[in-house]
This record gives C-alpha cells, sequence and structure tokens, in this order.
C-alpha cells in the first residue's frame, strides 16, 4: 500500500512547493529596475489560488480512491418497517448440525469378551451342533445354552429358538408354587411339598396337572416373565391334558421353551433368588433324585458327568411325530474350597429316530463338562 502511495504524494509535494514559491514575497533589491513589484504579485497570488485549487481536487482524489470500502448494510434486528427478516442462527446450525453422521454411542449392554476358554467352548458347540443336526435340520433340531455360575458367562446355540417343551416345562409351575410360599401366598404343606415332588421328581401327569391347576396358567406365565426374565417360554397347559387347562381359549397349542430361558431359571433357583434358602436347597435336592427311567434315554446330564456331580435337572420327552427329548438342569461339583457349577439346558426335536434324542445330546453334554473339567481343574 505504501509503494501505490508514494508516486501521487511526491506529485502534491511538488504542488505545494511550486505554491509556496509563487507566492513568497519577492524583496525590492531583487527586483530589476523600472520592475512594479505590486503589479508583479497580483499575478503571482492568481496562480498560487490556481495551484492551490490543483492541490485541493488532486488532494480529493488521491484519498477517496484509497478509503477504506463502506461496510455492507447489515439488516437491523430490531422490527423495523424497512429492515428485512433475519433468519435465526441456531436454525442453520440445526440443519448443519442434522447433515453430519450421528455419533456412534456405546452399547452398555453390550457382552464383554468370552475369556478364551468360554469362546473355544462357544465355536466347538456351534460346529457340534451344526454337523449333529444335519443339512437343513435332516437329522435334528437342536438348541443348547449353557451358563458358568462362578464367571457368570455363557455362550448359547439358537438359545432363543422355542422348542417343544414336553415334560420339562413342569419346572415352572413348581417354582411358581415355592415362590408363592416365599411371598406368603400359600403354606409349604404336606400337600404342596407332595405335589413339587410329584412334578418335577417322578414327573406325574396326574400330580402335576393339579399343581398346574392350583398355582394357575396364566399365572405361572406371568411369574415366567415377570420374575425369572423368559422371554420365549410358554405353557398353555398341563402336560398329557391338552386343552383341559388352556390359556387364551388355545386348546391345541403345544408348551414351549427355550434353552436360555431354562437356563436362566435354574441360575435364579440355584442363587436363591426364586425362593427361601430352605425350599431351594429342598427343591435342588428333590431334583436330584429325578427319576431316571428309561435309564438308556432319560439321564443326559448324568451320564455326561461324573458319579461324584450333583445333577438337578428336569427332563421332558415326546414321542412321534416329534421326537423330542429335553433335558435341563444344574451340574454340580462340592469341594472343599466351594462349589463349582453350571446351568446346561439341551433341547433336540425332530430327531429322524425317537431313540436318537438321548445319544445326541449327550455328545453336546459332554463336550460342556469337558470344559468345565478343564477350565476349573475338577480332575475327572
Amino acid at each position: 500500500m505504501a509503494g501505490k502511495r508514494s508516486g501521487p504524494a511526491l506529485f502534491l509535494l511538488a504542488l505545494s512547493a511550486t505554491a509556496v514559491f509563487l507566492v513568497r514575497r519577492r524583496r525590492p533589491r531583487e527586483a530589476g529596475p523600472g520592475v512594479d513589484v505590486r503589479r508583479r504579485r497580483a499575478w503571482r497570488w492568481l496562480a498560487a489560488a490556481s495551484v492551490v485549487v490543483m492541490l485541493l481536487g488532486s488532494a480529493t482524489v488521491l484519498f477517496s480512491a484509497y478509503a477504506p470500502a463502506p461496510a455492507p448494510p447489515v439488516a437491523s434486528a430490531l422490527p423495523t418497517s424497512e429492515s428485512l427478516p433475519v433468519q435465526p442462527l441456531q436454525a442453520e446450525v440445526d440443519q448443519l448440525l442434522s447433515l453430519l453422521p450421528s455419533a456412534v454411542e456405546p452399547d452398555e449392554t453390550a457382552a464383554p469378551p468370552l475369556s478364551p476358554g468360554m469362546a473355544r467352548l462357544a465355536d466347538d458347540l456351534e460346529a457340534l451342533v451344526r454337523s449333529l443336526e444335519g443339512p437343513d435340520h435332516a437329522f435334528a433340531d437342536i438348541a443348547v445354552a449353557v451358563l458358568d455360575l462362578q464367571s457368570g458367562e455363557s455362550v448359547a446355540v439358537d438359545g432363543d429358538e422355542r422348542h417343544v417343551a414336553g415334560c420339562t416345562i413342569k419346572f415352572f409351575p413348581a417354582l411358581k408354587a415355592v415362590h408363592d410360599v416365599q411371598q406368603g401366598q400359600r403354606q409349604f404343606d404336606d400337600t404342596l411339598d407332595y405335589l413339587v415332588q410329584r412334578t418335577v421328581r417322578i414327573s406325574n401327569n396326574a400330580d402335576s396337572h393339579y399343581l398346574i391347576d392350583l398355582v394357575g396358567v396364566a399365572e405361572t406365565n406371568a411369574f415366567m416373565t415377570d420374575v425369572v426374565g423368559t422371554s420365549g417360554s410358554i405353557i398353555t397347559h398341563a402336560p398329557g391334558y391338552i386343552g383341559e387347562s388352556a390359556s387364551d381359549g388355545v386348546e391345541d397349542q403345544d408348551n414351549f421353551v427355550t434353552a436360555n430361558d431354562l437356563v436362566l431359571a435354574f441360575a435364579k433357583l440355584y442363587r436363591g433368588e426364586l425362593t427361601t434358602s430352605e425350599l431351594t436347597s429342598h427343591v435342588l435336592d428333590v431334583m436330584t433324585q429325578s427319576w431316571l427311567t428309561p435309564a438308556e434315554y432319560g439321564v443326559i446330564l448324568y451320564q455326561a458327568a461324573p458319579l461324584q456331580a450333583r445333577v438337578a435337572h428336569k427332563i421332558g420327552y415326546v414321542g412321534p411325530p416329534d421326537n423330542v427329548w429335553n433335558d435341563a438342569g444344574l451340574v454340580m461339583f462340592d469341594r472343599p474350597e466351594g462349589t463349582v457349577a453350571y446351568a446346561v439346558a439341551i433341547l433336540t426335536q425332530r430327531n429322524r429316530g425317537y431313540g436318537d434324542g438321548p445319544p445326541v445330546a449327550r455328545q453336546v453334554a459332554e463336550r460342556v463338562f469337558q470344559h468345565f473339567n478343564e477350565t476349573y481343574g475338577l480332575g475327572y
């Protein structure tokens, strides 16, 4: 900017010097002989005035050329008749922010990574179940869930898939009965004890029918979802008496369970979350004496564990065409340093033959036991 102004500035300086020269008073001795000084001064003043006019004009042009440009008019935010409407700045900001990708919030409910051993079990169970099922479930339809009651880690293969329950559904009305005792809704007398034992140990259909009518079908379903926390299991009738204890007017609907629901229920029973501590121990003891006949079929979890293990479980089976064989429960190892326990549910349906279910399920149960034997050094 200084370089651009130097030329005009020198020009103005020259004009100023000229004006000063012209109006300078000439002393008499400088005038030549016969020269009238006053007449000479008149034309000098006229010339000086012209120079001053030129000086002022040039200054005006010079400084107007380098003056800053006027600021553009800004619309007033005040409501005047001449001001233009101003769009709110927040609306523009919101519009720009809406174009940005939304931030990914961390999923606080996501399960932590599995331990190496549990991760191997998950992979092995996935491969084993798929091989046992065959292409398009040609050989069987299998679901399995496992919960380590020490670490809280769990794995499942089709754990939320609904399976025909068979007598495995009887576990839930028995839990409802002992939960009612904890809540003060009924007494645990000899009659109730008898019905619970006949329901989960002997799995007698007539006695379980009586217990289911006592606690109620709708009430049992509400207990399952609201107290236990199940999401896919449902009871509609007493096994063997389809239609006689139906809920919602459905008389021919099967009872259904999921592997995840069964594992959850057994875990809550084990932890004493569903009834009193005395009844928790009593129910577990009763279920370790579960009816084991026919011996070659009904002992899936027992046959996969050593004799020293306590297995509190509930089996269930349905004949053709469903060909259902289920076993779910707790496998416990009492040691001086404490009990090692896990909950497991293995559900099979649509087996190719009625007798194919137990040997198929036992392969899954054996892999589960192998994991806990190695992880906790059980020594079997």
